[in-house]
C-alpha cells in the first residue's frame, strides 16, 4: 500500500463549552493533516498529484477561513472541538476523491503537541 500526506494551515477562532461553562472565543492556527493510500500507483507513478489534493483541502477549508468564527459555522456546532472538525475534513474529502484512492485519516493539530483524528 502506498501512502501520501499533505498539510495546510489555517487560522480560526472557536469558543468550546466544557462542563457548561463557555471558554472565551479564542484563536488557533490550525493545522490539517490529510493521508490518503491507494494499492497501485498511477500511470504517472503517483498515488495521486500532491497538488491535486491539497487544492481539494484548500477548497473544503476555505468556508471555515471566512467564518467569523469556527462555532458560526454550522457543521461543526454545536461544540467546534478539533475531534468534529477532523471529523467533518475527513467526510467532506471523501466526497471529493475519486475512487481510487481510499482516505486513511484526517488529523487536526489545534496548538503544538494537540491533535486529533478522525478515521472509518
Amino acid at each position: 500500500m502506498y501512502h501520501i500526506s499533505v498539510e495546510k494551515a489555517f487560522r480560526a477562532s472557536h469558543s468550546l463549552t466544557l462542563q457548561g461553562t463557555p471558554e472565551p472565543i479564542h484563536h488557533h492556527d490550525w493545522l490539517i493533516e490529510v493521508t490518503i493510500a491507494a494499492q497501485t500507483l498511477d500511470n504517472q507513478g503517483l498515488v495521486m498529484d500532491f497538488t491535486l489534493l491539497q487544492s481539494l483541502l484548500d477548497k473544503i477549508i476555505q468556508p471555515l477561513r471566512q467564518a467569523p468564527t469556527l462555532n458560526d459555522f454550522e457543521p461543526l456546532s454545536p461544540n467546534p472541538s478539533a475531534e468534529r472538525l477532523a471529523e467533518y475534513l475527513y467526510r467532506r474529502l471523501q466526497q471529493e476523491l475519486s475512487n481510487d484512492v481510499n482516505l486513511v485519516r484526517v488529523a487536526v493539530q489545534e496548538a503544538p503537541g494537540c491533535r486529533a483524528a478522525y478515521s472509518e
